[in-house]
């Protein structure tokens, strides 16, 4: 993303050191023309305006007009001593209107400025009170759902085959409703944690490849429900330095949006070890990513375009990427447009908690 210039906003300084500016630095100009002499003959008004335009953006109106008037009449003091009465009483009435211009311009300036930092502050309290919402919500939302999905689980062991399979159906369908409403609470949980700087690493000793091979054959049901099969290749275990659970986490992500975007098609799952990294990557064949959203699918609350018509929030990319990066890793996307899309997440060995 480019990198765009910005004007660094005035200081801020009590008033009456504003003041005293306005008061002070045109005469420093003054003393600043006579020491140069006949180098700064032919441009007696341009130092006043640099104090003036700087007076003025520091302290708006009162400070900007004082130093026009404290300029007009060094300004004067100037002209007097080279040209006749009449000449510099012209120059002056020439210079007085367009300094006051100036200060206005630097007013104007200073209270853009000055607005926008209001905004900021007010942006800053708006999305900490929103942090705050979303945890609170999601921890008052998880009881109720861990209930309920008690419930449902005693429901699934009733509904035996002397039921009936339409209730076998429906009793699966709540499971599944119930599920994916327990990930998108547990999702927004994550983004306060993260937001409120509260993500911890449990660093262990894990068995990526057994991580790996847990999560595939427990999307295998999902994945078989959309005409899709998860293909893995994994070969022996692969040990290092994680945490567990978020990387059964990051893996969940990944292949959820696999199933989710693969269109129906083979999902392939790999693992090897490469320079003393984990490479961990999730290829499906589906409906791809245009190049243009493929940093912008990482941001907080982003999604590509083509994800229009998939719920979510377009937070599970993101925590991916948060959490590789807390492990020391990094994440990666190759894809175009309806040639699918391969996440490679590269690890560390050793993370560095």
């Amino acid at each position: 993303m480019p990198v765009r210039f910005r004007i660094p906003p005035p200081p801020r300084l009590p008033d009456a050191v504003n003041y005293a500016l306005a008061a002070l630095l045109p005469v420093l100009a003054l003393m600043v023309h006579r020491a140069l002499g006949r180098w700064a003959a032919h441009t007696p008004f341009v130092p006043f305006f640099l104090v003036i335009s700087v007076v003025s953006s520091m302290g708006g109106w009162g400070p900007g007009l004082l130093s026009v008037a404290t300029s007009t009449a060094c300004g004067w003091r100037i002209l007097s001593g080279h040209v006749d009465p009449a000449s510099a009483l012209a120059g002056t009435a020439i210079f007085l209107p367009v300094a006051a211009m100036t200060a206005g311009l630097g007013a104007v300036v200073r209270a853009g400025f000055r607005e926008r930092e209001g905004a900021a502050v007010t942006l800053e309290q708006a999305v900490r009170l929103r942090d705050e919402f979303l945890s609170t919500a999601s921890h008052e939302l998880k009881t109720p759902l861990t209930s309920l999905s008690l419930s449902t689980q005693h429901l699934a062991r009733a509904a035996t085959p002397e039921t009936g399979p339409e209730i076998q159906r429906r009793v699966a369908s709540v499971r599944r409703q119930v599920d994916r409403l327990t990930a998108l609470v547990d999702a927004l949980l994550d983004v306060s944690r993260i937001r409120l700087g509260q993500l911890h690493l449990a660093v262990e000793d894990v068995d990526l490849a057994e991580v790996v091979r847990e999560i595939a054959d427990a999307f295998q049901g999902e994945a078989e429900r959309t005409g899709s099969v998860i293909r893995l290749k994994v070969n022996g275990a692969l040990h290092g330095s994680w945490d567990r659970l978020r990387l059964e986490q990051v893996l969940t992500n990944l292949l959820s949006n696999a199933v989710k975007y693969g269109a129906g098609h083979p999902i392939d799952v790999s693992l090897e070890q490469r320079d003393g990294q984990a490479l961990l990557a999730v290829a499906d064949q589906g409906i791809g990513i245009p190049v243009e959203d493929q940093q912008r699918i990482f941001d907080q609350f982003e999604r590509g375009r083509s994800g229009d018509g998939h719920g979510g929030f377009g937070v599970g990319l993101w925590i991916v990427r948060t959490i590789v990066t807390a492990l020391g890793g990094s994440v990666t996307v190759e894809s175009a447009p309806r040639s699918g899309a391969t996440f490679t997440v590269a690890l560390p060995l050793s993370s560095r908690s």
